[in-house]
């Protein structure tokens, strides 16, 4: 399954694939570097951003953040975009890692700081 990992401590875009054989949660985890997921914004009906639900619990000096074009808030850690079909169940998403990278922006906390 292709998913679209948003990695704010390299500052890259890239896809990554998840294995069908393993818990398609277990591997969000590993990804975004979580205990706990939430969807941070969807971005269409099909494809939406997970996110560390306990993220601004976990602040630091260098914690980095993302901002997704049209999203509604600055994403603390990293984000991963992933698919859902009809049923609710998980997909690959459809969207395109240019898609992706023309719309996301990182930032420092700092940066976030003045943005409010």
């Amino acid at each position: 399954m292709k998913c679209i990992l948003i990695d704010v401590k390299n500052r890259e875009i890239k896809e990554v694939i998840l294995n069908k054989e393993k818990s398609v949660l277990k591997q969000w985890y590993e990804h975004i570097g979580c205990d706990m997921v939430e969807t941070g914004v969807w971005i269409d009906n099909t494809n939406s951003i997970m996110v560390d639900e306990e993220g601004l619990l976990k602040l630091k000096h260098d914690t980095m953040f993302f901002t997704y074009k049209g999203g509604h808030q600055p994403f603390c850690g990293n984000g991963l975009v992933v698919g859902c079909d009809n049923e609710g169940e998980s997909i690959g998403t459809t969207l395109t890692l240019e898609h992706v990278k023309d719309r996301v922006k990182f930032h420092t906390l700092e940066e976030v700081r003045r943005m409010g």
